[in-house]
């Protein structure tokens, strides 16, 4: 995720500084891909255990894909507050 961000500075520092090594890329699409990739990247990255089952990984557990953790996107998106709030009682 780091690499894309350098990745992705490094061309909005050479849009904006009009590099000539760079005037075949269209950074729009280019920048726009990259932001996209780090998106991927972050929903892969863990933030919690899963809520439905546990962190035990279970075969049908479809709210984790059966990884036992949810990204924190999933978790901010599709975890209930009572739900987080129960969970924050048992810590």
């Amino acid at each position: 995720m780091s690499l894309l961000s350098k990745m992705k500075s490094a061309l909005v520092h050479a849009q904006e500084g009009d590099d000539p090594v760079y005037r075949e890329i269209t950074f729009s699409s280019t920048i726009a891909l990259l932001i996209n990739a780090h998106a991927d990247f972050k929903r892969a990255k863990p933030h919690a255990v899963c809520p439905s089952c546990n962190g035990l990984r279970t075969d049908k557990c479809v709210a984790c894909k059966k990884r036992g953790f949810v990204s924190q996107f999933y978790w901010d998106q599709c975890v209930l507050p009572e739900v987080k709030a129960l969970i924050a009682k048992t810590k």
